[in-house]
């Protein structure tokens, strides 16, 4: 969104552009549209566990156990298909 009004406009000091992001926002809120996610929280999970599979192997990151306990535990309840 930031990057949007910067386009479209510039701003002499960074009060000029803190205003010109208000006025931005403003208008855009004017007429609210809804988030479209286009992934499933399925989708987002499973690419979330690959990138800490990823952090592992390379990087020796550790785990936060907890988290990727609860992620495997909700990911067992759907089947894994070839996309994952």
């Amino acid at each position: 969104m930031t990057q949007k009004c910067l386009r479209r406009r510039s701003a002499d000091s960074v009060p000029a552009l803190e205003q010109a992001l208000g006025e931005f926002l403003d208008r855009r809120n004017e007429n609210p549209k809804p988030l479209q996610w286009k992934a499933t929280a399925v989708e987002i999970l499973r690419k979330t566990k690959r990138a800490w599979a990823t952090l592992i192997d390379r990087y020796g990151v550790k785990k936060p156990s907890a988290a990727l306990a609860s992620t495997d535990r909700f990911l067992g309840r759907f089947p894994e298909t070839a996309t994952n």
